[in-house]
């Protein structure tokens, strides 16, 4: 996974920055092969998803 991939995430009011390398749920997702796109969109994005 590319320590690049980011998102923003609304937390106690400020904006906090994620990234996908260090959440061990997304980690181990994509390490079985899943997209980033689709756990996106499944709302696995601490903090953030689609609306």
């Amino acid at each position: 996974m590319r320590s690049w991939r980011i998102w923003l995430a609304k937390e106690d009011g400020f904006t906090a920055v994620r990234r996908a390398s260090t959440d061990d749920l997304l980690k181990g997702l994509v390490a079985e092969g899943d997209k980033l796109r689709t756990l996106w969109r499944q709302g696995l994005f601490r903090g953030a998803g689609p609306r």
